[in-house]
């Protein structure tokens, strides 16, 4: 049975779109909702890219990232952004081949981001009292001596 060049075409097309599924279904990047408390804080991404909480990153999903989360008098938090193989390559594997596993990996869109949402509560840096000295001292033992 040959083929007319119309279902050729539609074969054609199909295939076509079905290569990278993953690429068509997710894209190559990924929304990360970042939040706070207290709320103002500066997200810097991977070293460079400074935001404010509460933001919505678009990162790559090709690699890993870092999230370093500061505000003054507070503890610093470092957040990372992991990697991770996304379901939508089993799918590909099935329709769309060894083109479309490589579209996808290359693209990125074979994978996921994880945490998806990231909440961070700071912790104030506490302040450390200060260490006694010699003349302290005496006058503490001063003070208890006049009680006795």
């Amino acid at each position: 049975m040959l083929l007319t060049k119309y279902e050729i075409l539609w074969v054609s097309v199909f295939f076509f779109f079905i290569q990278g599924c993953a690429s068509l279904m997710q894209g190559s990047t990924q929304m990360i909702a970042v939040g706070s408390t207290p709320s103002g804080v500066t997200v810097i991404v991977d070293g460079f890219q400074r935001l404010k909480t509460p933001a919505t990153l678009d990162l790559p999903r090709n690699e890993s990232h870092r999230l370093e989360i500061v505000l003054e008098g507070y503890l610093p938090e470092i957040v990372e952004i992991r990697q991770v193989a996304s379901n939508m390559i089993i799918g590909n594997i099935i329709a769309g081949g060894l083109i479309g596993f490589a579209v996808d990996h290359s693209t990125g869109a074979a994978y996921r981001l994880v945490p998806e949402v990231v909440q961070v509560s700071l912790r104030p840096i506490k302040e450390e009292a200060p260490m006694p000295t010699a003349a302290s001292k005496a006058e503490e033992s001063a003070a208890v001596e006049l009680t006795d």
